[in-house]
């Protein structure tokens, strides 16, 4: 026995697309959306922002310098070495006069605000070797 539904389609039919070649669809038109509000804004997206501003007379500190910063502080607030390491990677790709288009500073961006908040006197502190 067959029933048929009026305005209930089998998932797969409409348009010879399955329910996740659909989804896949509607998530590329969502995020192109999401793209072109945020440009408009002035805001770039997670993801498809540009490298960081860089200053140019400021190399990326050697590993052998960061090391024991990333172990040190990893271990006084109790996270993982890997994480603090992937951010400064990430966000300013290990050189300590990093600004991003927004305003963030230093190794790990801090906007200016929330470095006055928490303390930090001078964002792009760069390391001694």
């Amino acid at each position: 026995m067959r029933l048929a539904f009026i305005g209930i389609v089998p998932a797969g039919s409409l348009f010879g697309q399955s329910a996740a070649a659909k989804q896949r669809a509607s998530v590329a038109l969502q995020q192109a959306s999401v793209r072109k509000q945020a440009e408009s804004a002035g805001i770039v997206p997670l993801g498809t922002r540009p490298r960081n501003v860089l200053a140019p007379e400021c190399d990326a500190v050697a590993e052998e310098v960061v090391a024991p910063l990333i172990d040190g502080v990893a271990k006084a607030q109790k996270l993982q070495p890997k994480l603090l390491r992937a951010v400064i990677e990430r966000e300013s790709a290990f050189r300590p006069s990093a600004v991003s288009p927004v305003g963030a500073q230093g190794l790990m961006q801090l906007m200016p605000a929330t470095a006055d908040e928490i303390g930090v006197d001078n964002p792009f502190e760069c390391p001694n070797p």
